[in-house]
């Protein structure tokens, strides 16, 4: 059995994505399915842990060749955004495999009529999987009687094991001598809301005092993500904050800054199911966010709901908003009992529901049903 999973970026970019559709396929190469991953951001042929990655192409027809190349017996679209998927609705008539769509969020399709239109034209032909109940995608999806299932993101608990970890080492490494840490991981594109933390750190600054923030990113090709980077160096330091921005660090590392960090900052405007927060529960590290995507129905954090939406939907920062966010990282960092106790609920939820082993299982049955 063959499985093709295509998406915009994969490894060795390093983000949500990146991790979800690599995870997917190095667990069916577990179960003796064929995977590969056709994305944008590679240039090249190569394998990482069984997995044949490959460039999707520059172009529609090198996509199509790179399919009917391949043969799939399942086609998996990561992501509406895919550059080719309206490629894929068009031709799909021809295609001799199942065609299966992971939306995450449907925001190309609910902001495009036209490919609005042609996906329902071609709903019957196309599976469906969100990552929640409680986001657009799904609601689309049952407005339109569109048949849905729903596997969460997960963790896996092997790469999250505390008995492996040194963060010790970590704090040594990257010359971290403050009491607390305030950790971010996120790439710098539009709406991860970076420059949020100028504000929030300037506050909390006033109230408490001995910590660094580490906001722990990727290099990309992408050029309006180095002019965000950089005007986030310049603001950083014409504040004077305390902070650290630790580009293309290891994985090991950076799985290290989630057990090192006392409180997960995430101030990111729109998501649909966004990983690093299950894998800072994974850490036993609390987190605080704004009202994105599932985050109301996961433990481990205090959400933020006092923000408002932009005309595009989403959520941007407010007096009020400012003030939580500041009350609740402060909070986190200084009152240890319910640190602990956040920390606790959000891995048992993971240990429980949300790991990496549980959810394997879900992608084998829904790719050999």
């Amino acid at each position: 059995m063959k499985l093709v999973i295509c998406a915009n970026h994969s490894w060795p970019h390093c983000g949500g994505t990146e991790r979800v559709i690599q995870q997917i396929a190095e667990a069916m190469v577990q179960r003796d399915i064929d995977s590969h991953i056709l994305s944008r951001s590679l240039n090249f042929r190569r394998e990482r842990n069984g997995v044949v990655l490959d460039s999707c192409g520059p172009g529609p027809s090198h996509f199509l060749q790179k399919i009917s190349a391949i043969k799939p017996d399942v086609l998996l679209i990561y992501s509406d955004y895919f550059k080719f998927w309206p490629t894929v609705l068009s031709e799909i008539d021809k295609f001799n495999c199942r065609t299966i769509l992971i939306p995450v969020g449907m925001n190309a399709t609910i902001s495009n009529p036209l490919l609005l239109h042609k996906f329902l034209s071609k709903k019957d032909k196309i599976d469906i999987v969100t990552h929640s109940d409680n986001y657009q995608d799904y609601a689309l999806c049952k407005k339109h009687n569109i048949p849905v299932q729903v596997i969460p993101n997960g963790v896996d608990l092997d790469e999250f094991d505390i008995n492996k970890c040194d963060y010790d080492n970590f704090r040594k490494k990257y010359k971290i001598d403050s009491k607390h840490i305030i950790l971010c991981v996120s790439n710098f594109f539009p709406g991860k809301g970076q420059e949020f933390m100028i504000e929030i750190l300037n506050r909390l600054g006033r109230e408490v005092s001995d910590f660094t923030c580490l906001f722990v990113c990727s290099s990309v090709d992408y050029r309006f993500a180095h002019f965000l980077m950089r005007k986030f160096k310049t603001d950083v330091k014409r504040n004077n904050l305390p902070c650290k921005i630790l580009v293309d660090i290891p994985r090991e590392d950076v799985v290290e800054a989630f057990f090192a960090a006392d409180v997960f900052a995430f101030p990111s405007q729109k998501e649909v199911a966004p990983l690093v927060l299950l894998e800072t529960m994974a850490a036993r590290t609390p987190w605080i966010s704004l009202p994105v995507g599932n985050t109301n129905v996961l433990d481990g954090g205090i959400v933020v709901d006092s923000c408002e939406k932009d005309k595009h939907g989403n959520y941007c920062f407010n007096n009020m908003a400012y003030r939580d966010f500041v009350c609740g990282l402060k909070m986190l960092l200084l009152d240890v009992d319910e640190n602990s106790k956040f920390a606790e609920k959000g891995y048992e939820l993971i240990k429980n529901d949300l790991n990496w082993d549980i959810i394997a299982d879900k992608y084998y049955a829904l790719f050999t049903q």
